[in-house]
C-alpha cells in the first residue's frame, strides 16, 4: 500500500467533522496528523541509526516539537506509525509485538 492509497473518510464528533482513518483498536486519527506522521516518518527514516531499535519519538525526528503536541496527539501519531508499519507504507517492522511501553520499529 502506498500512502496515496489511503482512503480518508469523514467523521462527526464533539467539535464537528473532520476527515480522518479508522487505526488498528478502533481508534479515529485525523488526516492532520496523518500527514504530519507521514512527512516526518519518511523524511527521517533513510538518516537513522538502524543498529538501535527506534520508537516514534526517534522515527518523529524532531523531539521539541513532538512535545509540543497534546499527550493524545503524540499517541494518535504513534498509531499512525504503527498503521504504517503494518500496512507496509514504510520499511519498518515492530520489534517488540508483545509490547510493555513504548513501541520500538527496526528497519525490515
Amino acid at each position: 500500500m502506498q500512502f496515496s492509497d489511503l482512503i480518508f473518510t469523514e467523521h462527526g464528533g464533539r467539535y464537528g467533522s473532520s476527515k480522518g482513518l479508522r487505526v488498528r483498536g478502533g481508534y479515529w486519527v485525523s488526516k492532520d496528523l496523518v500527514d504530519l506522521m507521514w512527512l516526518h516518518a519518511s523524511k527521517a527514516l533513510p538518516n537513522l541509526d538502524w543498529s538501535k531499535r527506534q520508537t516514534a519519538v526517534t522515527i518523529f525526528d524532531d523531539s521539541k516539537k513532538w512535545l509540543s503536541y497534546a499527550f493524545g496527539a503524540r499517541l494518535a501519531l504513534g498509531r499512525c506509525l504503527k498503521y504504517f508499519a503494518d500496512h507496509d507504507m514504510l520499511p519498518i517492522r515492530v520489534a517488540n509485538e508483545a509490547k510493555k511501553g513504548p513501541r520500538k520499529y527496526v528497519r525490515k
